[in-house]
């Protein structure tokens, strides 16, 4: 792990001595995509870190945005669980009424309410040792039986999140085009995973959900998240020293 701390290192300030660099691709995916091709990493939806040991976050100093931690789907066969999200608690797209989309975010300590008469909220059930999406309509549990078992969220921590580089970056625009400056990086270790469910319930770690019904009907899920702000990770890690 120190090892891969100190390579890493050495790759990040090779890059910020560049200085600005011209994004790689358009949006908001751009910042960490430019900064995982110019240390040849390729992109990949593997359950596993982004660098060895290591996973990697970027985020734009001027952005209040919610650091990804990892995303994985509920429990359940293929893409079944993601289906009953979609149909229960969804809502027809603006650009195609005839299409579901669900793209919400869910907090331990505040209700979601989609629409006028649909309210959602996660919650740890710790008989179960599962974590478990809640909702209803007009106050009648809907039961959708929902969850991600607290062994599966345990398994992610430890395989891809366990060890951490933040990295934050300037940025603007120039002719139409992003650019970024990368400033800084820190890299930590995780507290726990009961720290993880921890924060949870006290609502810093929130669940998103970012899903849209194809043309064939079935999901295209753009992201099942678990999220923090950069303000917070403190809670979450401990900051490695790399001097």
């Amino acid at each position: 792990m120190k090892e891969d701390i100190l390579e890493l290192n050495t790759l990040f300030l090779k890059i910020k001595a560049k200085g600005w660099i011209k994004s790689l691709r358009n949006g908001t995916t751009g910042i960490g995509y430019t900064f995982e091709k110019l240390i040849n990493k390729d992109e990949d939806q593997l359950q596993k870190p982004d660098f060895r040991s290591i996973e990697i976050k970027t985020y734009r100093n001027s952005s209040t945005k919610r650091i990804h931690l990892f995303a994985t789907v509920p429990d359940g066969d293929e893409e079944e669980p993601l289906k009953k999200v979609l149909h229960e608690i969804g809502y027809p797209s603006k650009y195609d009424k005839n299409k579901l989309i669900c793209n919400i975010t869910l907090n331990s300590r505040r209700i979601t309410q989609v629409g006028l008469y649909k309210k959602i909220i996660i919650e740890n059930d710790y008989f179960r040792n599962k974590l478990v999406v809640k909702a209803s309509k007009n106050g009648k549990d809907l039961g959708l039986d929902i969850s991600w078992s607290h062994n599966k969220i345990r398994n992610v921590i430890n395989n891809k999140i366990r060890y951490l580089a933040l990295i934050n970056a300037d940025s603007k625009i120039e002719n139409g085009f992003e650019y970024f400056k990368y400033q800084d990086i820190h890299f930590y270790q995780i507290k726990g995973y009961y720290t993880f469910l921890n924060l949870i319930d006290k609502g810093f770690i929130e669940l998103s959900f970012q899903l849209v019904e194809k043309d064939n009907g079935q999901v295209k899920d753009r992201g099942s998240n678990f999220s923090i702000y950069a303000k917070h990770i403190n809670m979450l890690y401990d900051e490695i020293e790399t001097k």
